[in-house]
Parts: C-alpha cells; structure tokens; sequence
C-alpha cells in the first residue's frame, strides 16, 4: 500500500516546507478538474460581487483585463456578468487565468511563509488545539478572515484553486473544503473525501472529520476582534504617552530650541479647515497630472513613501506601549521610543504634503487610508482621462468620416459620453460581450449627442481603432 506521509521536521529543527505532504502525489489529484469544473458551474454574478470589497486596484484591473474591461473602482454587475461568462466559456486558458487572479489574494496564505509544522498544521484541524495552533500561523489567520461576506460558492472555488495548485499547505485547503461537501454534486464530493483519505493513510494524526471551515474562521475572527482591542488599547497609550512626554520635557530641552536645537516634542500641526464633499472630489480628478507624460513614476515613490509610514505607524505603537509601561513603572522611557513618536507625526505631514502636491487638493483626514484613497483617485481619474483623449486619433470607416471628426474635436475638451465610446472600442466585435456592448451602446445614446448613434454602432461592430498610446 502506498502512503502519504506527513511532512517532518529533521534533527536540527527546520521545518518541512509542505509539512502535509504534496497533495499533486494522491491518486484522486488526477479528477481535480471534475471538482473545479462543478464549483465554476455553481458561481454566479453574486458570488463575484461578494468577493470585490477586498481586491486591491492591481488585483481586480487584473481580474478585469481577462473580459476586457477598463480599471473600475469596482466591479459592476455588468463586469461581475462578464466575468462568469468567462469563467464558463468555452476559452479555458481564460478561464483557468481569471480563476487564479480571483483566488491570488487567498492563496497567499497558503504558501507556509510562516514556516509551520506537521503538529501544527495538525492542531489547525481539531476544534481544541486550533485557538492556539493559529496564534503560530498569522498567515492562515489572515487568509480566514479575509474570507468575510463572500459567499459559500466563492470560497469553495478559491480552496479548490489552492487545492489543485498543490501549494506548500494546499492539505489545509482540502481539510476546509470537506465541511462543503454537502452543496458539491457527489461526484465533486466524492473526489475531495477519498483525497483527504488517501492523505490520511497512515497518519493517525489527521483527524477523520476536521474542524469545518466555518468554526476556523469563527476562531479566527475571536483572535482578530482580540488583537484589534489590544491595538486600541496600544493607540490610547500611545496618545497618553505622547502628552506625558509634552508635560515632562525638561526645561534645558525648551531653552535649546532658542539656540537652534530641535524641540523634544513635535508641535501639533494647525487645524485643517474641512472641504465640502463635492470640493473634495473635484480636487483629487487627476488634472495635476496633466501635460506631464504621466508614467506611474512619482505614483510608485508616493506608493513606497506610503508603505513605509505604515511601517513607521506600526514602530510606533509598539514605542507607545513600552513608554506607557515606563511611565507605570515611574522610569525613564528609552530615547528610541521617544524618538519614534516624536518623529511620526512629521513624517505623516511631509507625505501628506507631498500627495497633496502631486495629486492638487488637500487631505483633510490624517490617516494613511485616506492618503492611499487619494492616489487612488487621482491616478484613476488621469489615465480615464488619457483614455478618452486617445480619442483625438481615432480612426474607422471613411462613410463616418464627419461624426469622426466631431469626436476627435470632442475629445479633446472631454464631451460627455467619451469613455463610454472607449469601453465599447475595447470590447468592439467580441462575441462573449454581446450583453455587455449592447448595455454601453444603450448608454452611449444617452450621454452623447443622438447623431453619433452610427458612431457607436461601429465601435460596437469592432470597426473603429485607437492608437496604442493616448496623445499627451
């Protein structure tokens, strides 16, 4: 009888990278593509509408491009209807992509960055040790919760993705997916249950039935809600601590700064005075981009300079708990500490600076969200601008020749009902979007002037083209 063991951990410690063993090695693994082909069949529009919330803006104009949709905010219910089509066309290289961009942002945790054990991955799968085996495996953690609010069909699609990509701990994936046999046509089901027998051969420590799917993220929700409270507590601290180090500055330190020397405490930074709403969306358009050759550059060094503020962020709340503990402990706090919430509130304002500069506007709202909405708006804004300013070349049949014109004229002052005409040169002639053209010709009609009707009738045939590169 073949077995399939356990990973183990050798004599000097290191860990086994698959330390359930490689699912790719089951005997069932061969009918992996029965169980993916019955999850695909039972995803619907909803089901993807359900997943859009947690998707970065590189992740989900990724998931788009597979349908040939430009970058959203989010995806559509057209968009979210495209993309099943998608996965149940007859295009399965397309299909197969679309999945895994779906399933990327899951997947991750399933790797074993953390560097688990076969004990602990063991202790994951039973109800009475997994609190604690999840303590060991931030990762896993993360992924469980980052399940919240999709629907059961999605989440059996993203495990079985993991499963059948024979990841570092694509066992753990198999193990969750048992508890969602139930809703699996029974020969889906049936495939799963003899792979996880065939894992178990020999290996008393797997449990038979493992802890469904649904009491894992219950347990990992407790542990985050636990963890949210504790970094409350650090930021109340921090705020505490910084005030007690104001208070308790000596006064060398205030005489000092008359000569030149660096205050020991930063000073709070004036009001900002509130933007209305619709100020506010106007001054984060994309505009101060314009008539610079925009190419993502200065967009990246703000994304660096974003990333590590919130490296800084965290520093400091680990700063603020060991100063609060020295404040309760009548001691002195480490000058380390000090300096690093001392020099928080500089770096966040000479970063708010930097993205209001380059992006116009102003950042009412001191937090690293709200500068990372910021970026995102503006450079979304810019390139649907470029977009519709590739217009000013467009080109098609010689008998459209006159409205061509007017659209290139009305390119370049951003007539209404421009991206849509973009949307539908992008999608023109795809016999998959058949729906998706006639809904932006539908909409093309009421934004644009009614005579360039033709003119969406032709992009929709897949007879006008755009130069590869908009015009600066």
């Amino acid at each position: 009888m073949v077995r399939y063991t356990l990973g183990k951990e050798d004599k000097g410690g290191a860990r086994d990278p698959v330390p359930l063993g490689a699912v790719g090695a089951l005997p069932a693994f061969a009918d992996v593509g029965i169980v993916l082909a019955e999850a695909v069949g039972r995803i619907t529009p909803d089901d993807l509408l359900s997943a859009d919330h947690g998707y970065t803006q590189t992740d989900r104009k990724q998931i788009l491009a597979h349908v040939r949709l430009r970058d959203m905010r989010s995806i559509s219910k057209m968009a979210a209807t495209s993309l099943t089509r998608a996965l149940r066309g007859s295009d399965k290289k397309r299909g197969s992509s679309l999945i895994c961009a779906l399933s990327t942002r899951f997947s991750r945790g399933f790797d074993n960055s953390d560097g688990l054990s076969a004990e602990t991955c063991v202790n994951l799968l039973h109800a009475s040790t997994a609190a604690g085996a999840l303590a060991e495996a931030p990762q896993i953690a993360e992924a469980l919760t980052s399940l919240d609010g999709l629907t059961g069909n999605f989440i059996d699609l993203v495990l079985i993705d993991i499963f059948r990509h024979d990841h570092a701990l694509s066992g753990l994936a198999l193990a969750l997916l048992l508890s969602s046999t139930e809703r699996m046509a029974p020969q889906a089901a049936d495939v799963l249950r003899t792979a996880w027998d065939q894992l178990r051969e020999g290996q008393a420590r797997l449990p038979e039935v493992p802890i469904s799917l649904t009491e894992l993220r219950a347990i990992a929700a407790a542990e985050a809600s636990a963890a949210a409270e504790a970094e409350a507590q650090a930021e109340a601290a921090a705020k505490a601590a910084a005030v007690a180090v104001k208070a308790v500055a000596p006064p060398a330190k205030a005489a000092a700064v008359g000569n030149g020397a660096a205050p020991a405490v930063a000073a709070e930074p004036e009001p900002r005075s509130p933007v209305a709403p619709a100020a506010a969306e106007a001054a984060f358009d994309g505009t101060a981009f314009d008539g610079t050759a925009f190419d993502g550059t200065a967009f990246d060094e703000l994304r660096a300079g974003l990333e590590r503020l919130r490296a800084s962020f965290a520093a400091a709340a680990g700063s603020a708990e060991r100063v609060r503990q020295a404040y309760a402990d009548q001691r002195r706090p480490a000058q380390h500490d000090l300096s690093a919430l001392n020099g928080l509130a500089g770096e966040f304002d000479d970063l708010r600076a930097r993205v209001e500069a380059a992006c116009g506007g102003q950042v009412t709202e001191a937090s690293a969200d709200a500068l990372e909405e910021v970026l995102d708006q503006a450079v979304t804004a810019h390139f649907r601008r470029h977009r519709v300013r590739a217009l000013a070349e467009v080109a098609g049949p010689s008998v459209l020749e006159a409205l061509l014109s007017e659209v290139r004229e009305g390119a370049l002052v951003g007539a209404p009902g421009l991206e849509t005409l973009a949307d539908l040169i992008s999608l023109g002639g795809d016999p998959d979007a058949f729906l998706e053209r006639f809904s932006l010709q539908e909409r093309f009609r009421q934004e644009a002037p009614d005579h360039w009707a033709p003119v969406a009738g032709a992009a929709a045939e897949g007879l006008l083209t755009l130069p590869d590169r908009p015009p600066h």
